[in-house]
C-alpha cells in the first residue's frame, strides 16, 4: 500500500482546510558532481541504516522496528528541488523555504487576503484583495526580480483566479456584487474577453496544455470557452452551485458541488455521472496526486479524506476542527512546531474536552451519585412520553430518564452510544430506540427502573439524522450517507433498503401518516415521495441547489410540510403540489 501512494509532489488544499496556503516544490540548478557525491553519501547511510535495524530485529527479535525508506527519499529530493510554503500573514504574502527557513516577503496594500494562487510554471504568485471599493490583484514574480503588476478587476471581491500555461493570461472571476468574468493579457495588462453571469463563477481553470479555459458558475452550468473564438464551445447544467474544478487526462473532469457530492464528466461527449463519497459537510476541494489517477483526496469543513477508486473506499481520513492540514504524499507531515504556532495551530476538539471531564466525574461519582446533569454539555435530543410523565434527554454519549412535573432523574444510560447519541425515540411506553453518531441504533427495554439493551443493529457508516416510527411495527432510519432503511421491530429484519437511482443521497425524512407516504429530502435538495404501501416512489421533485435542508417536518393532517435549511430560512409547502407557499427567516 505504501508504493501506491509514492508521487512526486506536495498538495495544499484551497478549501476551508488550508484557505490562504500553498506548497511548492521547484527545481534546483546543481552541480552535477555535487549532486552525485551527495547522493553517494545518502546511499551508504541508508544502507548502514537499514544493516543496523536487520541486525536488532534478528538479534533481540524485535518485530516492531521496520525499514522505512522516506526518509532517505526525502533526503534524495532536497538534492533535485527547492520546497516553498506560500502563505499569508496580514496583508502580505511570505514565500518560505521549508529546508532552511528563508523567507521572502511580498507587500501589498492594507486590504485583507481572500485567495492566494501559484501559476503551474512557477512563474508567478498572485494574490486576491477584499474591500469596500474594488478588488486590486497583485502579480507577483516568483523570484521577486520584477515589480508587481497590480489589476483592478472587480468590486469588492475576486472569487477565483487562473493563468494560462504560457503564463500571457489572466482569468479572473467576481463576486455576488460583481458577476464579471474577465480575461487579461497580463504583460500590457489589456482586456481580451469579458463576459457577465446570473450568478458569480466559483471556478476557473484552464486546460493543462491549451489555452482553452473551464468556468464553473453557481447556477451549476460547466462552460468550455476557447480564447482564440472568444465564444463558449460547450456548455452543461449540473445540479448545485460549483465548488473545485480538476482535470484528469485528456478531458475528464472532476468536478465538487457545494450539496456534498462530486461529479465525473467527460468534456468530449459531455456526459457525466455522480460518484458517491461520504462527508459530513459540503466538499470544499478536491485535488490529485501528481500523475496518479486512481487516488483523490478530498476536503470539507472539518474532514480530510482520500480516495482509492479500485476498492471504492476511504484509505485515509483526517478529522480537523477549523483547523489546517497539510500532506505530503511519501509520508504525512505537520509543519514543525515553531511554525504550527504561527501557520497550523489545531484547536482542540469539544468534545475531547468533554470527554476528559467525564471521565474524571465517572471516577468520583457512581451511578447511584448522577443527580446534577454537566451544563456545559450539549443536549442532541429530547422526547417526551405519550402520558407526559417522563422525558428522555440525549447529552453527550449519556441518556437521562426524568419526571416530567420536577426533573427528577429516574436513569441514567451511560455510554450509550461511541460518540454521542444523536437521536431518540419512545416505543412501547418506555421503552427507548435511540441512534449514535457512527450509524449504530439501539434497542432499550425499560424494566425495573433500568434500560437493558436488547439490540443493536449497524446498517448505516455515518451520523443518523432521523428515526421514525411506522404502524408501531416498522422503523424508518435515515442518515448522512444518503441511506434510509425500513426496519421491522417485531421480527428484527431488515425490510427494506431506499437507494435512489440518481445517486441522491436523502439525509432527511418525515412521515406523512394521512396518506402513509414517507418524504425524503436529498443533498441536492431533490425531495421523494416514498409509498409505504406500494413499497415504490411515487413522485420526486426538485426546488433550489442553493441551500441544505437540515430538519423536515409535517403537519398532523398531511397537508403541509416545512423544511429549515442552512440558509436560515424556513420554507412552507403543499404537500399535494409540491409548492413553496412562504419563506422566512
Amino acid at each position: 500500500m505504501e508504493k501506491e501512494l509514492y508521487v512526486d509532489s506536495y498538495i495544499g488544499f484551497k478549501g476551508n482546510i488550508s484557505n490562504n496556503l500553498i506548497l511548492i516544490r521547484k527545481e534546483k540548478e546543481i552541480d552535477k558532481k555535487y549532486y552525485k557525491e551527495q547522493l553517494k553519501y545518502i546511499e551508504e547511510e541508508e544502507y548502514l541504516e537499514n544493516e543496523k535495524k536487520k541486525k536488532l530485529k534478528s538479534v533481540y527479535n524485535l518485530k516492531n522496528i521496520d525499514i522505512n525508506h522516506n526518509y532517505y527519499e526525502l533526503k534524495r529530493e532536497e538534492l533535485k528541488y527547492n520546497f516553498f510554503m506560500i502563505y499569508a500573514i496580514g496583508t502580505n504574502i511570505i514565500k518560505e523555504n521549508i529546508l532552511d527557513n528563508n523567507r521572502t516577503i511580498f507587500k501589498s496594500d492594507e486590504s485583507e487576503i481572500n485567495k492566494l494562487y501559484v501559476d503551474k510554471n512557477k512563474k508567478y504568485i498572485c494574490c486576491c484583495k477584499e474591500s469596500k471599493l474594488i478588488s486590486n490583484i497583485y502579480i507577483y514574480d516568483f523570484e521577486n526580480k520584477k515589480k508587481p503588476i497590480i489589476l483592478s478587476l472587480h468590486k469588492f471581491r475576486t472569487v477565483d483566479i487562473s493563468i494560462s500555461n504560457d503564463g500571457k493570461y489572466l482569468l479572473s472571476s467576481g463576486g455576488h456584487d460583481d458577476k464579471y468574468l474577465i480575461l487579461t493579457q497580463i504583460e500590457n495588462q489589456k482586456f481580451i474577453y469579458k463576459c457577465l453571469s446570473d450568478y458569480p463563477y466559483t471556478n476557473i481553470s484552464f486546460f493543462h496544455k491549451t489555452n482553452n479555459f473551464v468556468i464553473g458558475s453557481g447556477d451549476g452550468y460547466i462552460s468550455l470557452i476557447d480564447i482564440e473564438e472568444k465564444k463558449v464551445l460547450r456548455k452543461t447544467k449540473l445540479y448545485g452551485s460549483i465548488n473545485s474544478i480538476e482535470m484528469r487526462n485528456k478531458s475528464t473532469l472532476f468536478i465538487s458541488i457545494y450539496e456534498n457530492i462530486i461529479y465525473v464528466m467527460d468534456l468530449i461527449n459531455n456526459n457525466h455521472y455522480v460518484l458517491l463519497l461520504i462527508h459530513n459537510h459540503y466538499v470544499n476541494d478536491l485535488c490529485f496526486p501528481f500523475n496518479y489517477n486512481y487516488i483523490m483526496y478530498t476536503c470539507s469543513y472539518n474532514s480530510v479524506m482520500a480516495w482509492q477508486f479500485y476498492d471504492k473506499k476511504a484509505i485515509y481520513l483526517k478529522n480537523i476542527d477549523k483547523g489546517k492540514f497539510i500532506y505530503y504524499d511519501k509520508k504525512f507531515l505537520n509543519i514543525p512546531t515553531e511554525k504550527r504556532k504561527k501557520l497550523c495551530k489545531l484547536n482542540l476538539m469539544h468534545e475531547s474536552k468533554i470527554n476528559n471531564s467525564l471521565e474524571n466525574k465517572k471516577k468520583k461519582n457512581s451511578l447511584q451519585n448522577y443527580e446534577k446533569i454537566n451544563k456545559n454539555l450539549i443536549c442532541h435530543s429530547i422526547k417526551i412520553t405519550n402520558d407526559g410523565n417522563y422525558i428522555a434527554l440525549s447529552i453527550h454519549n449519556n441518556i437521562y430518564l426524568l419526571t416530567s412535573k420536577y426533573m427528577k432523574i429516574i436513569t441514567v444510560i451511560l455510554n450509550s452510544h461511541y460518540d454521542f447519541c444523536n437521536v431518540l425515540i419512545f416505543y412501547n411506553k418506555y421503552d427507548l430506540i435511540t441512534a449514535g453518531n457512527n450509524g449504530d441504533i439501539k434497542f432499550w427495554k425499560f424494566d425495573k427502573g433500568k434500560y437493558l439493551n436488547v439490540n443493536t443493529i449497524n446498517y448505516h457508516s455515518s451520523i443518523i439524522n432521523q428515526i421514525i416510527l411506522y404502524a408501531d411495527k416498522y422503523l424508518c432510519s435515515c442518515s448522512e450517507d444518503g441511506l434510509i432503511t425500513i426496519y421491522n421491530i417485531q421480527e428484527s429484519t431488515l425490510f427494506k433498503k431506499i437507494i435512489d437511482i440518481n445517486n441522491t443521497r436523502y439525509k432527511q425524512i418525515s412521515l406523512n401518516n394521512q396518506y402513509d407516504i414517507l418524504l425524503c429530502c436529498g443533498n441536492n435538495n431533490i425531495f421523494m415521495y416514498y409509498d409505504l404501501i406500494k413499497y415504490d416512489i411515487s413522485k420526486n421533485f426538485y426546488y433550489s441547489p442553493f441551500h441544505n435542508v437540515l430538519s423536515l417536518d409535517i403537519d398532523k393532517k398531511g397537508n403541509y410540510f416545512i423544511t429549515g435549511s442552512d440558509d436560515y430560512k424556513i420554507r412552507l409547502y403543499e404537500f399535494k403540489s409540491c409548492t413553496c407557499l412562504y419563506i422566512g427567516k
